[in-house]
């Protein structure tokens, strides 16, 4: 069985794809990650837990690179669970709006895959100031790591 992705946008402090969501330095996106798992999950857990990628490897975020970027994985995500991190992820996929930390199912081009609506980890992201959204992300994102999300296709 493969693991469920957790699909980013870019990393700005690095091109290299061994770095997308890793778990370091304090403040990053794979670091906030982390601390939104439940109190004790290491960090090798959360490495071996998740396949983790960028849609982008670039430092900037380029919405057109994107698209095209989405369209090349396309054919990677068949009959995975995705972890769409963010809006700007999900537009470039043509995935539909949804409300946060909702499970849905894509079939596009005969490709299926289950994808879970997670709002941006990022300190920018006011939706996170609610400590009981941040609890429900945790746990969503926990679940999903333990394989107990139900497949929405």
């Amino acid at each position: 069985m493969m693991k469920p992705l957790l699909l980013g946008m870019n990393n700005p402090l690095s091109d290299d794809p061994r770095y997308d969501l890793f778990p370091y330095p304090p403040g990053c996106t794979g670091h906030r990650l982390l601390q939104l798992l439940s109190a004790g999950t290491t960090r090798g857990e959360y490495m071996q837990g998740f396949e983790r990628r960028n849609l982008l490897h670039q430092r900037e975020w380029d919405p057109h690179e994107a698209l095209r970027a989405a369209e090349r994985l396309l054919p990677d995500l068949d009959g995975r669970f995705v972890v769409v991190l963010g809006s700007a992820v999900r537009a470039a996929l043509g995935l539909s709006r949804v409300q946060a930390l909702t499970v849905s199912g894509c079939v596009r081009d005969g490709i299926a895959f289950s994808w879970l609506a997670f709002p941006h980890p990022s300190g920018r992201n006011l939706w996170y100031n609610d400590p009981g959204n941040r609890e429900a992300a945790g746990r969503a994102l926990y679940a999903v790591m333990r394989g107990e999300v139900p497949c929405a296709v």
